[in-house]
Order: structure tokens, then C-alpha cells, then sequence
């Protein structure tokens, strides 16, 4: 059971670590994605493949899931899709066995979002996550560092 839990808790985090909710996203920098708030499904598949991890999204269309580094750790990018097939969210998580190493990829996030976006509207204090929203007219940007117990998940 414990292990359901834990996957179904990195997919829900990874889902919302970067989410663009609305219009005004297409003037949005994502860092660790090559594509634009514009980008069809059929585009990001013609560039990176057929997603062999693709999945009903939570936004009622599909979800693609490539392999993307991003600040020198291996992760998976996660393109998510509205029923009308327009590109809804674009998440990305890594996992790690070490909590330093996902404090600091969180510090240097963090840093980095404080000087473009603003302070936090939301600041995350959970025992077992921290982290924050930034906002942005209609874009939202999460990101949290959860403990797994052992593992971490940004």
C-alpha cells in the first residue's frame, strides 16, 4: 500500500510542478522544455518520439512523458493535455536518494522564480514537502520537494 501511495504521490507532484492555468502563456520561459504554450501534441511527438509513458491526463487528454535533464540531474518532462488537445500543463521531476541534492535544486528554483515572478503566494511547510506557487497573471508555477521517506521527488 505504502508503495501505491508513493506513486501515486510522485505522478500528482509531477503533475503540478509547473502549471499554466489560462491565455497569457505564451510570452512564459519554461526552462527545461523546448516547446511553447502553443505546441500540439502531434508537434512535441514529431520532435521527441512516440512517448512510450503516455497516459490519460488529468486535464481529459493525454499525457506524454519524455526522458530531459534539466540543472545536471536526470528527470522526466511531462506535457499534459486538455480535452480540446491544447497543451494545459508542462511539468517536470526528478527523483533522488539525496535530500541535499534536492534542497539545493530547490534553493536554486526558488531563487531563480523569487527574481522573475516576485515573492511566493504560497509557501509550503508540510512536514514531508516544502516548496511554493509563484504567479503570474494566469500562470501558475509550483514547486515542491516531497521526502518519500528515503527518497525524494521534486
Amino acid at each position: 500500500m505504502k508503495k501505491i501511495f508513493a506513486a501515486l504521490l510522485i505522478m500528482t507532484l509531477s503533475a503540478f510542478t509547473l502549471t499554466g492555468c489560462g491565455t497569457e502563456k505564451d510570452s512564459t520561459n519554461i526552462p527545461f522544455s523546448d516547446f511553447e504554450w502553443s505546441a500540439t501534441q502531434e508537434e512535441i511527438e514529431k520532435t521527441n518520439g512516440i512517448s512510450t509513458d503516455a497516459y490519460d491526463g488529468i486535464y481529459g487528454g493525454k499525457a506524454l512523458v519524455y526522458d530531459k535533464q534539466y540543472q545536471g540531474l536526470p528527470g522526466q518532462v511531462i506535457y499534459m493535455f486538455n480535452t480540446d488537445g491544447k497543451l494545459a500543463d508542462i511539468a517536470w521531476k526528478t527523483v533522488n536518494e539525496s535530500d541535499e541534492v534536492l534542497t539545493n535544486l530547490l534553493d536554486t528554483v526558488s531563487s531563480e522564480l523569487t527574481k522573475t515572478y516576485g515573492d511566493k503566494k504560497f509557501d509550503n511547510t508540510a512536514a514531508t514537502a516544502v516548496g511554493g506557487k509563484w504567479e503570474d497573471g494566469n500562470i501558475h508555477i509550483l514547486v515542491n520537494k516531497v521526502d518519500l521517506g528515503g527518497t525524494y521527488v521534486l
